[in-house]
């Protein structure tokens, strides 16, 4: 396992210099085919191995480690206690109080144990310094810097699925790669969710107008890659992420110098020319995550797939949306539209839940001065057909047919574009002013689904209730803050020595 954070400088330019004389060959430019991209793919992944083996320091992963022993005086009294234990039993392992061996033996024993303690003490001090300090200033280094000291939790053994259960790690294995497979594959129905005759008519579309039009590229899109666009990106990589299929590192790339650049420059150029991406950009490392809330451990359904794909791929990718954005700004389109706080910049769960609830409070301050449409809400010059979040749809009416007009909508919309909504999850509720006390029992339909009404739902983190009481929110946040305190408490935090905020 390579330690890039161990590197020096002078090991860094070294890898820079290497990777030079690895890559320093000229690349052909004529006649090329998908086997040329492969080949060039591979020669880069090999040369940054192959530099990064020989330049950059290596290590082994020791789970048992304890941070602690990264204290030098630690290590010379841990060295003095082992060569007295050698000289201990190479005396034949005598008891005698009187004999030298095992007395030396004793001694260096408890001088190295209670050395141990104070730097263990000293480690435990400093990580809640840096933890009280964290709560101070920045609550992202707080919870970063928690997570590190909790210890893991118990992983499971056992996986069950499709009646199946499977016990060791080879048929556990294989019972992932059967999940997902079904999680990932046309079942065959198809033709019975989504719309076939409109999928039939945008393919026809699109291949008429392929071979209408002798060049359907856009120039600005299809231009070359440059350095200056490669580097830009190359800088909000961040460091210490795990790598994909190729197992090539964000810092292959970061301290790869100019030589790189260059040779990157040149194979996005060929692939942009051959129109063939090269088979580690399309492969994968799925890793699962446990969701949490004390679900079933041993259930699929209750983790969350992450995919760990080439850095190459996510740098090309990059370089291809900021183009694609630069090209809809100047088009005058906005992508994506204003009322979607999910994986946008300076956006996300807070604004979300603001826009949504102010919504709703003034539609029942004001007595409904809202202006019921097919397409949502409008308020004054405000325009509000639906708050997304991710994929989290959220749909605003002012009626009930307003609200069913907008649910087919969404339904047709999902038909012809192929997209699945799990209506088992939706739920709908109506915020009704206080002075309303009966409220009517509707249900709803997506499809062949049935939408019933609840009393409250929890959005982006916020639990809302149709009264608008905030009693129920207050007190699940104080649940929440009572098991977060107990769980600080559990790493061994003392609650004596942290501020009280």
């Amino acid at each position: 396992m390579l330690k890039w954070s161990h590197a020096d400088a002078f090991e860094k330019r070294m890898y820079e210099t290497e990777l030079c004389k690895l890559l320093n060959f000229e690349i052909k430019s004529e006649n090329l085919s998908n086997n040329d991209v492969e080949f060039y793919t591979s020669v880069l992944v090999n040369a940054c191995h192959m530099a990064s083996d020989t330049c950059i320091p290596t290590g082994q992963f020791r789970p048992y480690l304890k941070p602690y022993w990264k204290n030098k005086n630690l290590k010379e009294y841990h060295f003095k206690q082992r060569e007295a234990r050698r000289k201990w039993i190479y005396n034949d392992r005598p008891r005698v109080k009187g004999d030298p061996s095992y007395h030396n033996y004793k001694l260096h024993k408890r001088e190295f144990r209670k050395h141990k303690r104070q730097a263990e003490k000293q480690w435990q001090e400093e990580k809640y310094e840096e933890i009280k300090s964290a709560a101070e200033l920045d609550i992202e280094q707080f919870y970063k810097r928690v997570r590190r000291m909790r210890k893991p939790s118990s992983s499971i053994n056992k996986l069950i699925y499709n009646g199946n259960v499977a016990t060791d790690d080879v048929n556990v294995c294989e019972m992932w790669s059967d999940y997902f497979h079904d999680l990932y594959s046309d079942n065959g129905d198809s033709d019975n969710l989504f719309d076939t005759n409109f999928f039939k008519k945008i393919k026809d579309f699109i291949q008429t107008y392929i071979d209408s039009n002798d060049n359907c590229a856009i120039p600005y899109l299809e231009r070359k890659i440059t350095i200056d666009e490669v580097s830009e990106q190359l800088r909000s990589l961040k460091f210490g992420k795990a790598p994909g299929p190729d197992y090539l590192c964000n810092e292959h790339l970061l301290y790869g110098g100019k030589a790189i650049l260059t040779y990157v420059c040149k194979l996005y150029d060929i692939i942009l020319k051959t129109e063939y991406i090269p088979l580690c950009f399309r492969h994968g490392i799925i890793i699962t995550l446990y969701k949490g809330n004390n679900k079933d451990k041993s259930s699929p359904n209750n983790y969350r797939a992450v995919t760990l794909t080439s850095v190459l791929g996510k740098l090309l990718e990059k370089i291809i949306l900021c183009r694609v954005q630069a090209l809809l700004e100047q088009m005058g389109t906005v992508m994506p539209h204003p009322l979607q706080f999910g994986f946008v910049k300076e956006h996300g769960s807070i604004p979300a839940i603001y826009t949504l609830k102010e919504s709703i409070d003034f539609y029942n301050e004001h007595n409904s001065p809202l202006i019921e449409s097919k397409s949502g809400l409008i308020i004054e010059h405000l325009h509000i057909p639906c708050v997304l979040l991710a994929d989290d749809t959220t749909l605003l009416s002012s009626s009930k047919n307003g609200l069913q007009i907008l649910l087919n909508i969404v339904h047709e919309y999902a038909q012809r574009w192929r997209l699945k909504y799990n209506a088992l999850k939706s739920k709908f509720v109506l915020f009704s002013p206080k002075k309303y006390i009966q409220k009517p029992d509707y249900v709803f339909s997506f499809g062949d689904a049935t939408i019933l009404m609840n009393a409250t739902v929890t959005y982006a983190g916020t639990l809302l209730d149709c009264s608008r009481r905030t009693f129920g929110r207050t007190d699940m946040a104080c649940k929440k803050l009572k098991r977060k305190l107990h769980s600080l408490y559990n790493i061994g935090v003392n609650p004596n020595g942290m501020s009280p905020v």
